[in-house]
């Protein structure tokens, strides 16, 4: 009678929902496995795709060149769809702001770092430094592709402040478009940065954003580690800024 007694308050407990979760404990396992194996893809994809992104920056041959940047979009795609998948197991788990917090909270802490979260795509920052305005770093500009009417190419650099020395406040992503006969080369290049600045601080995209970029459509996320906004300034060129707030 006792080992019945066991077996049926197991079976009772495994098909009542948690109370904080709304989830029973077999589902919440289903769940944490599922979670476990698109997280080993994701990590897959993830490699993967920087080994595409280091081939295809020494890659001469422009057929060969072609062919990695299709295979690049692919798996910017998959991981894309991971991500986002991912995200709603994170928060059916209630894992979701844990999970960013855990992720984001060193590398807020670590100035120097973010502002050269882009040197292996080719954007080394001056070091963080204090001026009257407060806290910053810097990247030099990018050249994306041939020069314009104004005697400039389409570039790109990376932003970071804050009012505190210890913490990074705000990054920006700043693509200026000074061609507009390059321009899709540039958002795509625009599009391969920003999904390398998010993987470089661990962060987790807005499923949004990169669709936002493909299309040119301004748009902002709430995350839970702060606001994501792709921003569009139009003054006598078009400026497009991917912008991360703590």
């Amino acid at each position: 009678m006792a080992e019945n007694s066991f077996n049926s308050d197991k079976l009772i407990s495994e098909n009542q929902p948690n109370p904080s979760t709304g989830l029973t404990d077999s589902q919440r396992q289903r769940l944490q496995q599922r979670h476990d194996i698109l997280s080993a893809e994701w990590q897959l994809r993830s490699d993967k795709l920087k080994k595409l992104r280091k081939a295809s920056a020494i890659e001469a041959g422009e057929a060969i060149k072609f062919n990695l940047e299709q295979q690049i979009l692919e798996e910017e795609t998959q991981l894309a769809q991971l991500e986002k998948e991912l995200d709603e197991i994170e928060q059916n788990l209630n894992l979701g702001a844990a999970f960013s917090k855990n992720l984001a909270q060193p590398i807020f802490n670590k100035p120097n770092k973010v502002c050269n979260a882009l040197a292996r795509q080719g954007l080394h920052s001056q070091s963080w430094t204090y001026d009257e305005l407060g806290y910053c770093c810097s990247t030099q500009w990018l050249d994306i592709g041939s020069k314009g009417p104004f005697g400039l190419a389409n570039n790109i650099a990376l932003y970071a402040e804050s009012e505190i020395a210890s913490t990074v406040q705000i990054i920006k992503l700043v693509l200026n478009i000074n061609n507009e006969a390059s321009k899709p080369i540039a958002i795509h290049q625009f599009n391969k940065f920003t999904l390398a600045l998010f993987e470089e601080l661990s962060l987790l995209i807005p499923d949004r954003l990169m669709p936002s970029i493909h299309e040119e459509t301004p748009n902002r996320f709430n995350q839970d580690y702060g606001i994501v906004e792709l921003k569009l300034e139009i003054y006598r060129i078009k400026t497009w800024s991917v912008i991360i707030k703590f």
